[in-house]
């Protein structure tokens, strides 16, 4: 049975993150999935927002991974300890969550409560329980958890669905490796364990290039380029950074890979040429590097986690990056995104909400 509720939001200047409280006790959600619809004043006007409750985040949740998906049309939200995966429509704000994952009653302050992690592939969503240290099979067509499989995991980190192979790949920093589950074509959709890729330093996020058949991860000393086929690491391209951070992304048609600093600061490499240099941009504010990419708009947002500032870049045809402006949002949170309707949502770990923003700039030309 679904409840409908309404949220009114002030919109509030940023404040200083802190830490939740201590661990509740883990349970399983289990039961129907809710929707609910939130918004607030100011989306529309210079830097304002419009702000989405996810149900039961008030207290905070350690946001980590957002995902827009264009086959379900909705922004993905693994909502860490409250122990669901929520589907937000990009215009409406309606929010439907999707329970089945470890829950807490209070956060820790971290993100590793609950379902960190979630990508769409195939019409179903696969989330990361690093609590449970499991897989979770959600079919958004019945709003409900559907399968699970137990990982071989310590801190199982970011999941990623690959397209072109019909696989899951999950990523393992505490052991050095990625996890790579293959997808049944039909039938049980349950992921059977195919391989496990070992990635030395690493691997610190994920980027999906379905078109040349390859992923690539942050490792020491830059990024790490893997076969999709042959599940192997070809190379790494250097970065330039004394460390890496965040999740890569990528423009698949024009072949760009935007990479991310321990500080804040995003460099381009070439996807075509060896990974050669193309430009780069350091935020001058901030903690470590959050990126987002709206290919449609061929734009691309930076933010340092730990501070306000987000920058809106241009991408130009070579790979030339030229500031449009900034905005600012709440200092902690660990995800960004774009969705394909000219805005940006940024994560706001204490009071556990997405803030979209509108992005007012013309798209840079191909």
């Amino acid at each position: 049975m679904k409840i409908m509720f309404w949220s009114l939001l002030l919109l509030a200047a940023p404040a200083c993150s802190s830490s939740g409280d201590s661990n509740g006790d883990v349970s399983s959600s289990a039961g129907a999935s809710s929707s609910s619809t939130a918004a607030s004043s100011g989306g529309s006007s210079p830097g304002g927002y419009d702000a989405v409750d996810l149900p039961g985040g008030s207290v905070g949740i350690g946001l980590d991974d957002l995902r827009f998906s264009t086959k379900l049309d909705r922004i993905v939200s693994p909502a860490g300890r409250t122990g669901a995966i929520d589907l937000v429509d990009p215009d409406t704000l309606e929010v439907t969550s999707i329970p089945g994952f470890s829950a807490f009653d209070t956060w820790n302050g971290s993100d590793l409560q609950g379902v960190e992690s979630a990508d769409e592939g195939g019409g179903l969503v696969f989330g990361n329980d690093r609590t449970a240290q499991k897989l979770g099979i959600v079919d958004p067509s019945v709003e409900k958890l559907v399968a699970s499989v137990q990982l071989d995991a310590t801190e199982p980190d970011y999941v990623r669905y690959v397209a072109s192979t019909s696989e899951v790949w999950i990523t393992q920093p505490g052991k050095g490796r990625i996890d790579v589950l293959s997808v049944p074509a039909s039938g049980d959709p349950t992921p059977l364990q195919a391989a496990y890729i070992p990635v030395p330093a690493g691997p610190e996020g994920l980027a999906i290039d379905n078109t040349r058949k390859r992923a690539y991860t942050h490792a020491s000393g830059g990024i790490a380029v893997i076969d999709l086929v042959g599940r192997t690491v070809l190379g790494t391209w250097p970065t330039g950074c004394s460390s890496e951070h965040g999740i890569p992304q990528i423009d698949e048609a024009r072949g760009l890979l935007f990479a991310g600093c321990s500080a804040a600061e995003v460099v381009v490499l070439d996807l075509d040429n060896g990974g050669a240099e193309l430009d780069r941009y350091p935020l001058g504010s901030g903690g470590a590097t959050i990126l987002a990419y709206s290919p449609s708009l061929r734009h691309f947002y930076l933010r340092g986690d730990g501070g306000v500032k987000v920058a809106t870049l241009g991408v130009g045809p070579s790979g030339k990056l030229s500031l449009l402006g900034t905005v600012d949002a709440m200092p902690a949170g660990h995800c960004m995104t774009a969705d394909d309707r000219g805005r940006f949502w940024v994560c706001d770990w204490k009071s556990g909400r997405l803030l979209r923003f509108v992005d007012p700039y013309p798209a840079t030309a191909p």
